[in-house]
């Protein structure tokens, strides 16, 4: 059996997804961006590596996109594409797909509300994508989605009949993802800097009341682990130009290699994600955290066995909710901070419950859920 993987968005998805795959029994050939291929090369383990068929797409014209598959699926008649991550180009792929009546599509669906629920908007690229998915969804065969709740969500909606499978895209190495702690106390805010995702406005004026306080027994510092997207300018700005976060908060200009974004998060006390209730990040459609989208938060305080400051509102996986911190505000957050940080038998207790929380995250439950997965939908 002949499988495509095409992942151009996620390689914190890709990394654990390949290493699951590397004794499965099938050809498998995996469709990546070309601006992976240093972290892939780096981080990924050789012998894993050449297991598979590995295809760097360049960022080229929709018409060169489309003949490039096209050509691909027709040369190499995979029986199985798998479309790990689809945030553009949904017209080529419904396109393709409608073509190759044979290949069945499986579709990672990464906000519900997005590809069940377009709108076509006021432009033509609007129209199209909306269309795009749509025809999609006709011709899906599965869905993977990277939560319960989502699935339970899709449920209850009555959003498909289609066969709707979970996989959570980590697993935990012991001994690998955590750093012994350091005297310094570490708060990561992980992942690209973008204030429709995150209330890095409520993050920031707590630090400086936490930081401002002078009641810390130990050294403190924030760090925010991403590149800067248009909407993290300002917040960039105002860490760069006030007077009190310039001393202990570390922005970066550009997206971080892989290796040196899981070196910060191995060595961070605990991550905070302070995430908005909702996000809307392609033509206006709102999406609900933990209910309709995922964040990829969760799986870094999972994969690195961390505690996990979060609002109040957020919905988890149940099995990590005892080294999860919740916040309802500024000053609740501030008190979190002020806890942590000068009483260590509280942060050492939400320690070891992370490690505890993430030893329930095994490879071989990762990889026996998406061996299941690829059985159930490739036995006829």
């Amino acid at each position: 059996m002949k499988i495509a993987i095409y992942e151009t968005v996620h390689l914190e998805c890709l990394l654990p997804l390949a290493e699951c795959l590397k004794d499965s029994p099938y050809q498998i050939t995996f469709f990546v961006n070309e601006l992976m291929r240093e972290d892939i090369n780096t981080t990924l383990p050789v012998e894993c590596y050449l297991k598979f068929t590995w295809v760097y797409m360049q960022e080229v014209s929709i018409l060169s996109f489309y003949k490039f598959l096209d050509k691909q699926f027709s040369l190499y008649r995979f029986d199985l594409l798998w479309l790990n991550t689809i945030d553009s180009k949904h017209i080529v792929f419904a396109l393709l797909g409608s073509k190759y009546k044979k290949m069945k599509l499986l579709i990672n669906v990464h906000e519900i509300n997005n590809f069940f629920r377009p709108h076509a908007g006021v432009n033509l690229k609007s129209l199209i994508r909306s269309s795009g998915k749509k025809i999609l969804s006709h011709i899906a065969y599965a869905y993977l989605l990277n939560a319960d709740k989502m699935k339970e969500n899709i449920v209850a909606l009555k959003l498909t009949k289609k066969n709707c499978y979970t996989i959570s895209p980590v697993f935990y190495k012991a001994n690998v993802n955590v750093q012994p702690p350091k005297e310094m106390f570490t708060v990561i805010i992980a992942g690209t800097v973008d204030e429709r995702r995150r209330d890095y406005r409520i993050a920031l004026n707590a630090w400086k009341i936490f930081t401002g306080s002078r009641k810390n027994t130990v050294d403190a510092e924030l760090i925010l682990a991403g590149g800067i997207s248009s909407n993290g300018i300002e917040i960039e700005k105002i860490c760069r130009t006030d007077k009190i976060l310039q001393k202990t908060v570390t922005i970066f200009d550009r997206e971080i290699p892989e290796y040196i974004f899981r070196k910060l998060l191995a060595g961070a006390s605990v991550i905070l994600s302070p995430l908005n209730t909702t996000t809307s990040t392609s033509d206006n459609i709102i999406e609900l955290y933990g209910i309709t989208k995922t964040s990829g938060n969760t799986y870094d305080a999972i994969r690195h066995a961390k505690p996990y400051i979060i609002p109040a509102q957020l919905t988890i996986p149940g099995e990590i909710e005892t080294s999860a911190i919740r916040y309802s505000g500024e000053k609740e957050l501030v008190s979190i901070l002020e806890k942590l940080c000068n009483e260590k038998a509280v942060l050492d207790l939400y320690t070891k419950n992370a490690v505890e929380n993430s030893q329930k995250f095994t490879y071989e439950r990762m990889r026996q859920k998406v061996s299941d997965m690829l059985v159930d939908i490739l036995k006829d």
